[in-house]
């Protein structure tokens, strides 16, 4: 049917159409944007602290509800800062950006997306940003793709901890959120936009990566390894990282990652050991296994049942008086004992159910002083309801346990007060009975309330101090084993380095005096000679690595080499009879002193693959120090005809060395044979500049 029948038949008819405008979620209109969209929905990031996105998440639980704020890097997906709090104020983000930026340091500049929340656009927040030098950005109303990236990460915390049980305390469910956050989500998931590596593992290589490559030029010698990748800070720890020969522009693939510390995020976060949560409500439970649970009914049904049956009993032996009860007095403590089983038997549920246990208590007792018409010989039934609302209390929160407590009261006086009613008393004589009769009751019951709150109180501390004792302890060992890893690889790459250099020398010597020793045996002693020297000096550096692995964090014999040295590098393979040429042009002096010791390592491994693979050809090296940058160019020509490769020496960790330490500070690498026959490997490294230049 066409638009202008159906307009022809209403207009025939007179129907008439409505139009209403379209209402917002509470029936109120969004506020104005205190920012400009920065993002428009493009979540990505080239380094940290450049954009951040934030939004609140809420949970309901027993207690009431449960506000989550978390602000999320782009750049490695981490949770750099949260906040919970039991309401959804401004300060919940405040306190939330106060975290991140303490964590995070410097962040000038960083943009923060968020939705447009009135939290977001309250004045609190906005002198916040405004305070450490950040920009704003909210997206449109409505609109929850402006902040997709946020939201995955709300959904996995809704799916993973949320959704999981329900949670009876805020305690217990901010345990659980910030276990999953520093454990499990920051830790333990690898994800595939990030390499399949963990947040922390991504952002330990990159910001690593950075800082080395930024590090300030130093004047004096310098005296650590340069090889040695690890940062002075407290933040994380990386060794090894596999690289290729892509600009310093691709992202390096890792191969070996070894992480540690991370901080907190919240100030007040709790352990980040697998299954805290698990071992804080544990801890609440008094009653941990089936065993103590059957011991505690058999301790309470025995208890009770003498205090229930010492009245009657003693009744039956004194004999004076007439039994008045209805049901005679074998049938009479039947029921009495019966009753105090099943009081005794509800401590069997109050592992998991302790409201059940309270609830059966409760009701057996009124059964029984109602039914039976015996209030004063149940008084040993007060405490077992004391005992079952103790358990209460060490599960719940105050305020919870202190209801029941009331309930209880109400319910058992106001049952007494009727029975009192029905059975004739008078309305002042049953005021008088009720009355002693709820001071009797409440005493107890208040007293094992209060004491069982306590008792919560000082289990889950107790329970939270055990946790942060064994997380510290698992750190402290993993840092050590992680340390030892990093002096076993630093002592490794020292012998490929310095011991592969003079085992290639000794071969080269060898070789050359056994050619002339026909003809000219005196020099060929002479090299003998130079063998057994360049033997000492072999065996002197094996014995330093040694050394070094026999007693790891000592102080390095030798001062770490850099490009300052390249003429003794030089002069100490032409005494081995190579022939090479050094060029170098520019301040290879003002070289941050981790570019020039990296450079001078690959320049020695170059030279030392130009002996091994090409001996006797001639070698050029080209040191160029530009303002912004170190070049690098190594080129050999062919070998002299008669003479090949040394055999037996390659370990295949010359050319990936190189690749590594070219890699990690974010240079390029460039290798492979000349068209005359030869060998050409180029590499350049980018020099930060100081402030001020």
């Amino acid at each position: 049917m066409s638009d202008r029948t159906a307009w022809r038949i209403c207009r025939d008819n007179g129907w008439w159409s409505t139009f209403g405008r379209k209402r917002g979620k509470n029936g109120k209109k969004a506020g104005p944007p205190v920012h400009d969209d920065l993002v428009e929905r493009v979540f990505t990031a080239g380094a940290p602290n450049r954009l951040w996105l934030t939004d609140i998440t809420e949970h309901k639980i027993a207690e009431g509800k449960l506000y989550l704020c978390a602000f999320k890097d782009v750049f490695s997906n981490k949770i750099v800062g949260y906040s919970i709090d039991s309401r959804m104020k401004s300060r919940l983000v405040v306190n939330a950006i106060r975290n991140a930026v303490a964590l995070r340091g410097d962040v000038a500049g960083c943009v923060v997306h968020s939705d447009r929340g009135s939290q977001f656009r309250s004045r609190k927040v906005v002198r916040e940003l405004a305070c450490h030098r950040m920009v704003g950005s909210v997206g449109r109303v409505g609109a929850a793709g402006d902040n997709a990236a946020m939201e995955s990460f709300f959904s996995l915390l809704q799916q993973n901890v949320l959704d999981r049980r329900s949670w009876a305390t805020r305690q217990e469910l901010r345990i659980a959120i910030v276990t999953w956050i520093e454990w499990t989500y920051h830790r333990r998931r690898r994800q595939a936009r990030l390499g399949r590596l963990t947040p922390v593992e991504f952002e330990t290589i990159m910001t690593n990566t950075l800082a080395l490559a930024a590090q300030p030029k130093l004047s004096p010698i310098p005296t650590a390894d340069p090889t040695d990748t690890e940062l002075h800070g407290d933040r994380a720890d990386c060794l090894e990282f596999g690289s290729d020969t892509r600009s310093h522009s691709d992202r390096p693939r890792p191969t070996k990652v070894v992480v540690v510390s991370v901080f907190t995020a919240d100030a007040s976060a709790l352990p980040t050991t697998p299954g805290a949560d698990e071992l804080s409500v544990n801890a609440d439970r008094i009653l941990g296994t089936r065993r103590s649970a059957l011991v505690l009914a058999l301790t309470v049904f025995v208890t009770t049942v003498i205090q229930v049956l010492a009245q009657p009993v003693a009744f039956l032996i004194d004999g004076e008086a007439e039994w008045t009860l209805e049901l005679p007095p074998p049938l009479t403590l039947s029921i009495l004992i019966l009753g105090c089983a099943v009081q005794a038997g509800a401590f069997l549920l109050s592992g998991r159910w302790p409201e059940a246990t309270v609830l059966i208590t409760t009701a057996v007792y009124i059964c029984l002083a109602v039914g039976l018409a015996v209030p004063t010989w149940l008084i040993g039934m007060y405490l077992v309801m004391a005992l079952s609302l103790f358990l209460l209390a060490t599960r719940n929160s105050v305020t919870v346990s202190i209801l029941w407590l009331v309930g209880v009261v109400v319910v058992t006086v106001g049952a007494l007060f009727l029975w009192t009613l029905a059975y004739g008393m008078s309305i002042n004589a049953a005021m008088g009975f009720v009355t002693a009769e709820a001071v009797r009751i409440a005493a107890p019951a208040a007293a094992g309330t209060a004491l069982g709150a306590w008792w919560g109180t000082q289990s889950r501390r107790v329970s939270l101090a055990r946790i942060e004792a064994e997380t510290a302890k698992r750190y402290h060992t993993q840092r050590v084993e992680e340390a030892q890893q990093r002096e076993r690889a630093r002592i490794a790459q020292e012998l490929h380095d310095v011991a592969g250099q003079h085992l290639a020398g000794l071969i080269t010597l060898a070789d050359a005096a056994l050619t002339i020793a026909p003809a000219q045996p005196e020099e060929a002693l002479h090299l003998v000679e130079e063998v057994r020297n360049e033997g000492r000096f072999a065996a002197a550096s094996l014995a330093g690595a040694l050394a070094d692995l026999r007693a790891a964090g000592t102080e390095p014999r030798e001062m770490t080499r850099d490009l300052r040295q390249a003429n003794e590098l030089v002069e100490y393979w032409q005494t081995r009879g190579m022939h090479i040429r050094l060029a170098t042009t520019g301040r290879v002096d003002e070289l941050p002193a981790v570019v020039s010791a990296t450079a001078y390592r690959c320049a020695q491994e170059a030279i030392t693959n130009a002996a091994k693979h090409a001996p006797g050809a001639e070698v050029d090296i080209d040191i160029a120090a530009r303002v912004d940058r170190l070049e690098v160019t190594i080129r050999n020509g062919p070998s002299p005809a008669g003479t090949g490769p040394i055999g037996g020496l390659d370990l295949g960790w010359g050319l990936s060395g190189i690749r590594e330490r070219i890699d990690l500070l974010r240079g390029t690498l460039v290798f492979g044979p000349t068209p005359g026959g030869g060998w050409m490997m180029r590499f350049v490294i980018p020099v930060a500049q100081p402030d001020g230049d």
